[in-house]
């Protein structure tokens, strides 16, 4: 499917419109592909529940084929997407993940920040088991932990 034109299937039926965005000839035409998406979408007698669920199978599916800077823009103006439940899901999701991983990395540096301050060069073991650590709440506890011990032999960093 990805050999054929992205303008024939966006002039086909309402089915082969989210595929259209993933021929070879749209690499690089995503935004103007999404705006004719987006207009075949408006016109009469597409109903908004079908207009939502293309829109949504539409951004799903590049996101198996392309970096998401490359579309989330274009989609962001396109008509009605905003008010896609599906659409403001994956991009809760998305913040929540980032705001987790973005927790994680804080707690896995203030960690080796206080560590180094107080003890100097770690192993590269405890640097790789710190920098590797999923676990916020473990990340946490072992924070408030490396203030009270003596020396880097006493300190843990246990996962649950």
């Amino acid at each position: 499917m990805w050999e054929l034109s992205a303008d024939v299937l966006l002039a086909g039926g309402l089915g082969a419109l989210p595929p259209a965005l993933l021929t070879n000839d749209a690499r690089g035409r995503i935004g103007e592909l999404v705006e004719k998406l987006d207009r075949r979408l408006c016109e009469p007698g597409v109903g908004d529940d079908t207009r939502r669920t293309i829109m949504a199978s539409s951004y799903i599916l590049l996101g198996l084929r392309y970096d998401e800077i490359l579309f989330h823009e274009a989609f962001q103006r396109a008509s009605g997407m905003k008010e896609s439940s599906s659409y403001q899901f994956i991009l809760k999701e998305g913040r929540q993940e980032g705001l987790h991983v973005g927790k994680l990395q804080a707690l896995r540096e203030t960690l080796l920040d206080i560590l180094a301050d107080r003890f100097g060069q770690m192993s590269v073991e405890l640097v790789a088991q710190i920098s590797l650590a999923d676990d916020l709440l473990a990340l946490r506890t072992a924070i408030r932990g490396a203030n009270k011990v003596a020396s880097l032999a006493e300190f843990r960093l246990t996962e649950g």
